[in-house]
């Protein structure tokens, strides 16, 4: 540990520098691990319910369907609200992730650029469940429901669906007033996507699908915000003053960092400045180390394996 108070003056005022403009890095990350957090309880919660009626196992399937009126009416409720939560939580991971990306636009314009291709990309593929979700918010609940499927193997399954009536009227009222290209062409797909669905549209694989193209997005997005927090806290002549800057070149220039490799041998040396604050935004507390990474937490994801589609048998 190095005392900051005995660097040269321009080296303090680059670290400084630095350590305000990489500061908003780390809340940003924690605020999107909470973001999934809500994502990842909100489908387990729901999935859990889904899994009392939406099995291969006809028993359970069947004795749920054999409740009283009362008994699936609370079912029902359940499925509706956690569906809701879920829609919520969703897309607003979506909008959260679209806000971080704002972070990249000065500091790392390559790495900007990269996110809004992949949020690009992305909205694209989940046209479909933000339109399911603005139902929701904007024009009413969902109305769920239950259906058992004959097999060939002459048992039956069962699976949670929700109503399309209501979400296809109110889409078709969207085209009718969309005023941009993009509104025009989401109620376009989603007409097109819920006709094809029939009268009502399977609820499992749509979250799983949701869960599994979102979830690639956040790991490459997430390490990117942590690359980038690298690269800037690295980089200590990017942060200086022109004035400074000659200083703080010159600086590691007299004093090189060796940097060890994973093999046996002599250290290669490196001549960018690598000081990083054990604590974002204090510049008195700081360390010359071989990386520049920051430790942020990872989320769990303990219900992985629960998030695969179930096969399902074709019905007669």
């Amino acid at each position: 540990m190095n005392d900051f108070d005995s660097l040269p003056l321009p080296l303090q005022r680059a670290i400084a520098a630095r350590d305000a403009a990489v500061k908003p890095f780390h809340p940003t990350i924690e605020s999107l691990d909470v973001s999934w957090t809500i994502v990842e309880g909100n489908l387990r919660e729901l999935l859990s319910t889904i899994e009392m009626f939406d099995t291969n196992d006809q028993a359970k399937a069947v004795a749920l369907w054999k409740q009283k009126p009362p008994v699936k009416h609370r079912y029902h409720l359940d499925i509706v609200r956690r569906f809701h939560n879920v829609l919520s939580a969703a897309v607003a991971h979506l909008d959260h992730s679209r806000r971080a990306a704002a972070l990249l636009r000065r500091l790392a314009p390559d790495s900007y650029l990269a996110c809004c291709e992949w949020q690009d990309r992305l909205d694209e593929r989940l046209d479909f469940l933000i339109a399911i979700r603005d139902f929701s918010l904007h024009a009413g609940t969902h109305a769920s429901v239950l259906t058992l499927h004959g097999t060939e193997a002459g048992t039956f399954i069962g699976r949670v669906r929700f109503s399309v009536g209501p979400m296809l009227a109110e889409q078709e009222t969207r085209l009718a007033s969309a005023r941009t290209k993009r509104e025009k062409e989401a109620a376009t797909a989603a007409i097109s996507r819920l006709k094809t669905a029939g009268s009502t549209v399977e609820m499992r694989p749509l979250i799983t699908d949701y869960y599994a193209q979102v979830k690639e997005h956040r790991s490459w997005f997430r390490k990117e915000l942590i690359n980038v927090h690298a690269r800037l806290s690295a980089d200590l002549a990017r942060w200086a003053s022109p004035d400074d800057r000659a200083a703080v070149v010159q600086y590691f220039i007299d004093h090189p960092i060796p940097v060890y490799g994973s093999g046996s041998g002599s250290p290669r040396v490196s001549r960018q400045g690598a000081f990083c604050s054990t604590r974002l935004g204090n510049s008195r507390d700081f360390a010359v180390s071989i990386s520049s990474s920051i430790a942020f937490p990872k989320t769990t994801s303990a219900f992985r394996s629960r998030l695969k589609p179930v096969a399902q048998s074709r019905t007669l």
